[in-house]
Parts: C-alpha cells; sequence; structure tokens
C-alpha cells in the first residue's frame, strides 16, 4: 500500500470498537493506530520470541528497517549500473572484433 491508503486504513481501524486488529507491518502510519506493539525475535532454527515493545521502540525499529531498505537499494542500484557498463564493454569488445573479422575478409 502507499502512505496515503496505510493512512486511511490507520484512521479506519482507529474508529474501531469492540475489536481487535494485528498488523505486521515496516510502515510508520500504521503505528499511529496501535495501542501495543510488539517485536518477533527469532531464537532458533523454527522458535521464536514475542516481547512486548513501546511506540518510540516501535519507530526506532521502523526506522533501522528503512535504513536498511536504503542501503540495499544503493547497492543493487551500484550492482545494476555495474553490469551495465560492463555490458557497454562487452558490446563495443564483440562489435570492434566483428568489424575486425569483417576487414580481414575483405
Amino acid at each position: 500500500m502507499d502512505p496515503r491508503h496505510r493512512s486511511r486504513l490507520a484512521e479506519f481501524i482507529s474508529r474501531q470498537r469492540g475489536c481487535q486488529f494485528l498488523c505486521a507491518t515496516f510502515r510508520r502510519e500504521l503505528l499511529a493506530a496501535g495501542d501495543r506493539f510488539a517485536t518477533v525475535t527469532h531464537v532458533g532454527g523454527r522458535e521464536s520470541h514475542l516481547s512486548q515493545v513501546s511506540l518510540e521502540e516501535a519507530e526506532q525499529f521502523l526506522v533501522r528497517e528503512q535504513q536498511k531498505e536504503a542501503v540495499e537499494e544503493a547497492e543493487r542500484a551500484r550492482r545494476k549500473k555495474k553490469e551495465g557498463a560492463h555490458q557497454k564493454r562487452e558490446a563495443a569488445i564483440s562489435s570492434r572484433e566483428e568489424e575486425d573479422t569483417e576487414m580481414s575478409s575483405e
């Protein structure tokens, strides 16, 4: 969901009475509707632990995750650019080899 839709969902959840919503999210807009927050920690192969955290801790977690995402995205962009440059060099070399072959056969 985009930020606008996440905000609308948070508003909808906030208006509900007598029911519970459990949202697993890495987006700040949905934190606004929450009154309890939790984190899941993997402690073993198939075992995990649920811990209640404060709103501030949940927000800090989201900030760290967004920073990780930004670093990963920058790394993907760097690799893609490097691959593109490599492909251009390969194409140029191939083109020169074809020209040399054509010239030598004339």
